[in-house]
């Protein structure tokens, strides 16, 4: 039965331990915000700026996971460069011993209950009575969280020293250290926080559960296994996520593996050259040590490293036709930047389809084996961003050509167009919340609603589709021309139906205000997509038409 409590009393800990992590991760964020960013990127524009703005970060942020997570991003936008992200890293693996610091001082050598209780009374009951999201708010979000570091710890050491007393420990000393480094990592991935692992070690180090070096080596292990959680998060990123993340593993990795082959003398050296004796401490100076040894075995090479993750894996270009096409060649790039058109429009009809339906099945295109369509519906329209921001530039690019004028008309047309379905992806985008509403509405006239819109939805891109395929310019006008009075009449009617009908009569004023709203994004991604599909297809004699057209509320 003792050991049964050992076991949920420990767990318990750690899952305190957690959330008061979460909670200090969360309430730094919203407190710094933008400026917290902008430091970031101010100590990006050198290596060693980059380092120690990595340290710095992660000791206020608590957390390597979240800066390498930021890093990824960075990255993957092309805002960091691949050298200074790894120093970046190398920084942020320094300053993840903060918290470790932290428990090792205080932790162990204070009455943790009478100090982190009252901290955690008084802002627990001053943050639910504050204003929602203001500074106070997430002042005392951050000291709920760090009194529940220490309240989750006060139950691990309670689960430790019981676990001890009930345990024969003596099997342990029998296992080897790579065992224990096996721990850290299986540990630590499980968990997704090299903290939790840590504090769990110091926890079972101060109750005499395990020796310095079994604690050293499930230090090692953990700094493996908190590289796994950037490793998953770039599994279906782009080619610079995933080298990001190949190199925090590299860092990590080799490091540990050349400290475990040193481990008794760099235990030696703390104990009994430094004269460290308490295994507390010996164990955080063994952390720091070992982050410190990666900068310094990694920082001469980092040029030469970041060439070496930028020639790993290939780059998913996301445009197909435009890649190698030189846009001074403008007979072929305007060929090129035709289709790459055509490609767009398309998949921004199935973000649009997919933002009703995800698992729709009826609408396809054939490129890179529908891996847009495997994307998570946030991730579709980053995806188009990112897709629009290079066929513009490339369009940039042609502009700066001699062109005939006719050539150049043509450019400024496809430009329009894809400017256009842009603003219909835009307007789609923003009706996601409302769609999600409406999805998961119980108000059987919000739902049928909901399926109304999404069967016209259907309706409507299928139309685009078949447009998308003709090649007879007066057929595309006449077909054109149809949609865009039919979405006029279809705009006519879903306001009568909301606000004359019974629609009105079953939902109050804030229910027909997200209907209204939701009703004018859709007809303005409608809108714009026939803006695109006319500059697309039509000759600009017959583009005009449209403009000359009555519209409505874009």
């Amino acid at each position: 039965m003792n050991f049964s409590f050992d076991i949920w009393s420990l767990l318990a800990g750690a899952v305190l331990f957690l959330i008061g992590i979460g909670f200090m991760e969360e309430a730094t964020k919203l407190l710094a915000g933008r400026r917290f960013k902008l430091f970031l990127k101010k100590q990006t524009t050198n290596k060693v700026k980059a380092i120690c703005g990595g340290a710095v970060a992660t000791a206020l942020m608590q957390s390597s996971s979240v800066i390498n997570l930021l890093i990824l991003s960075l990255v993957g936008a092309g805002v960091l460069k691949m050298n200074n992200a790894l120093a970046v890293m190398l920084g942020s693996n320094v300053g993840t011993t903060f918290t470790s610091w932290i428990i090792a001082t205080f932790g162990f050598k204070i009455d943790i209950e009478s100090f982190a209780l009252p901290v955690l009374a008084v802002a627990g009951l001053a943050y639910f009575f504050s204003k929602p999201n203001s500074n106070w708010s997430n002042s005392f979000r951050f000291l709920i969280g760090f009194s529940f570091l220490f309240v989750g710890l006060g139950y691990m050491n309670n689960g430790m020293l019981d676990f001890v007393k009930a345990t024969n420990l003596a099997a342990f000393s029998t296992y080897p250290v790579v065992f224990f480094l096996l721990v850290g990592l299986v540990l630590t991935a499980l968990v997704q926080a090299s903290s939790v692992t840590i504090a769990i070690t110091l926890s079972a180090l101060y109750a005499k559960a395990i020796n310095l070096p079994m604690a050293a080596a499930i230090v090692l292990g953990a700094e493996i296994g908190t590289t796994l959680k950037l490793a998953i998060a770039s599994l279906n990123g782009s080619a610079p996520k995933k080298r990001v993340a190949l190199g925090n593993i590299l860092f990590n990795s080799v490091t540990a593996v050349i400290m475990l082959l040193f481990l008794n003398p760099v235990l030696n050296l703390i104990t009994v050259q430094l004269q460290l004796r308490d295994p507390l401490i010996g164990l955080v100076f063994f952390q720091s040590m070992l982050n410190i040894l990666g900068v310094f075995l990694f920082f001469p090479f980092l040029n030469l490293f970041g060439n070496f993750l930028e020639n790993r894996y290939q780059t998913n270009k996301e445009t197909i036709y435009i890649n190698d096409t030189d846009p001074a060649d403008t007979a072929n790039a305007l060929e090129a930047l035709h289709k790459e058109t055509n490609h767009f429009i398309a998949q921004v009809g199935l973000f649009c389809v997919h933002a009703f339906d995800p698992e729709n099945k009826h609408f396809s295109v054939d490129v890179q084996e529908n891996v847009f369509e495997k994307k998570s519906i946030t991730d579709m329209y980053t995806h188009v961003k990112h897709l629009y921001g290079s066929i513009h530039s490339f369009c940039i690019r042609l502009t700066s050509q001699s062109m005939s004028p006719n050539d150049s008309d043509r450019t400024a047309q496809l430009m329009s167009s894809l400017r256009n379905a842009m603003y219909a992806a835009k307007s789609m985008k923003d009706a996601l919340t409302d769609i999600e509403q409406l999805r998961n509405s119980s108000n059987d006239e919000k739902f049928a609603f909901f399926l109304k819109s999404k069967t016209k939805i259907e309706a409507y891109y299928k139309q685009v589709f078949q447009l998308l395929k003709e090649s007879d310019q007066n057929r595309s006008f006449e077909l054109l021309s149809e949609l865009y009075k039919n979405i006029q009449q279809v705009y006519a009617e879903e306001l009568s139906h909301i606000y004359h009908d019974h629609l009105s009569s079953q939902l109050n004023e804030i229910e027909i205000s997200t209907l209204l709203n939701f009703n004018r994004e859709l007809i303005s991604s409608h809108k714009s997509m026939i803006f695109s599909l006319k500059d697309f297809l039509l000759t600009r004699q017959q583009a005009l038409y449209f403009e000359e057209q009555p519209g409505f509320i874009r």
